[in-house]
Order: C-alpha cells, then sequence, then structure tokens
C-alpha cells in the first residue's frame, strides 16, 4: 500500500514538473517578444507592477519634455467612418505599447493601432454603422508566442483583434453580450466529479 502512495506521489510531481515545464516555456516564448519599452497590460504588467526600466526620463531631463503629438479620443479616420460622431468632454483611458504599436480604445468603443513615434492611425477596427458603444477603459493583449491579439468590448461585443492588422479572428469576431454572459456562467458552474 506504502509503495503505491509513494507510486501515485511520485508520478504527480512529474506531471506538475512537466506542466509547469511547458507553462514557463510559454511564458518566457511570450516575454521573448517584447521589448522594454512595451506597456502591454493596464499596470505595465499583467501584475501591474506599473514599472518601467527605461531610464531616459529622469529628474535631470524632466524639464526638457515636450509633447511630440496628440490624438483625439475619436480618431480623424475613425471620425470619416462615423462622421455624425463626437469626441467626448471626459475621455480615461491607458493605453497599451507592444512591440511598433500604441493601441488606444476610440470615443466609440473601437480600436485603433497608432505609430507611438508619430501618433499616426496605422489601423482601426471599423466602428459599427448605428449603435456604437463608448470609450472603454481598458483593452487586453494576449499572446501564446506566436499569434498576438488585442481583446476589447466593442459596443456589445467582446472581439479579438490581429494585433499587427486589426483583423477580427473569426471564432470571436462577434460575440453578443448574452453568449459572454453565458459562456460566465457555464465557467463558473461547478463541475460534478
Amino acid at each position: 500500500m506504502h509503495q503505491m502512495t509513494m507510486a501515485r506521489t511520485l508520478h504527480k510531481a512529474a506531471l506538475a514538473t512537466a506542466v509547469l515545464a511547458v507553462l514557463g516555456g510559454v511564458l518566457l516564448r511570450s516575454q521573448a517578444s517584447r521589448t522594454a519599452a512595451d506597456w502591454p497590460a493596464y499596470g505595465a504588467t499583467n501584475a501591474g507592477s506599473k514599472y518601467s526600466p527605461l531610464d531616459q526620463i529622469n529628474r535631470d531631463t524632466v524639464k526638457g519634455l515636450r509633447i511630440a503629438w496628440r490624438q483625439s479620443a475619436l480618431p480623424p479616420p475613425v471620425q470619416k467612418v462615423r462622421p455624425d460622431a463626437q469626441a467626448p468632454r471626459a475621455y480615461q483611458h491607458t493605453p497599451l505599447k507592444v512591440g511598433g504599436l500604441l493601441y488606444m480604445s476610440t470615443s466609440l468603443g473601437t480600436v485603433a493601432a497608432l505609430d507611438p513615434t508619430s501618433g499616426e492611425v496605422a489601423w482601426f477596427d471599423p466602428p459599427p454603422p448605428q449603435d456604437a458603444g463608448s470609450a472603454s477603459r481598458g483593452l487586453a493583449y494576449w499572446t501564446d508566442g506566436k499569434d498576438e491579439r488585442i481583446i476589447a468590448i466593442s459596443g456589445r461585443f467582446l472581439v479579438a483583434l490581429n494585433a499587427k492588422t486589426g483583423q477580427r479572428h473569426a471564432e470571436i469576431a462577434s460575440l453578443r453580450s448574452s453568449d459572454v454572459k453565458s459562456m460566465r456562467s457555464s465557467m463558473l458552474t461547478p463541475c460534478s466529479s
């Protein structure tokens, strides 16, 4: 009996080690494509560190900072699609910076990717012709090391966009809020075993 318990414990330990090795490899691979200048989550990291290792701005250089560019919460290319829309008076949002793009939630609740050096729009997820959403305070960046996505709520829909092109991923291209609610409730339902 003692040998069976010992064998099970060793089997569980080996399985746990294998799972950790795989997860560690995925995490390292996804971290490898990032640079020190990236801000891929609301608080800089998924742990919310709110820290950047960049050191060009310090006590001595901060006085020389100047605004390089500004971008409206309703960038001109987005406004061309919805000329009736107006930029909001109040707008709070933390953009994400990954690789060569800065991602923002527009005042219509869609995503726009900007060139971080110029503020020019690289791509944007077109707003619906009517019943657009409103600005969202958050976006999410996800990668498995090969595929990169920006996840957002756009109006009543959960969308996943290719981080480089802005193309919607078909598997969740148009999940309605009711679909998301049913997914969430099914995820929270306890498993019977």
